[in-house]
């Protein structure tokens, strides 16, 4: 995500979590949160296809009812991982 959301505060569902969430308060259904408070990512747009393993693994963790929530994004990502296998299982043959 390439916006600069330094203008906004910064804060923490809990205490021990390292997800920051990002009080965008003049934007209605906008859900942004940082790791390290220099990559944003836009819940809705880049959640888990445009974040790191870590990263997802991360906030994934931190937040089951978001996980839950996208569970169709991790089943297309499995799907495509399997394709790739049997794709390479069967051209290895020829």
């Amino acid at each position: 995500m390439e916006k600069d959301y330094s203008k906004y505060d910064l804060y923490k569902e809990n205490p021990t979590d390292r997800v920051f969430w990002v009080d965008v308060i003049d934007r209605i259904g906008e859900y942004v949160f940082t790791l390290d408070g220099r990559k944003f990512y836009n819940l809705f747009e880049d959640y888990p296809h445009n974040m790191t393993e870590e990263e997802v693994r991360i906030f994934s963790e931190e937040n089951p009812y978001w996980r839950e929530f996208f569970d169709g994004r991790f089943c297309l990502n499995r799907i495509d991982d399997t394709v790739q296998e049997l794709a390479i299982i069967l051209f290895s043959r020829y």
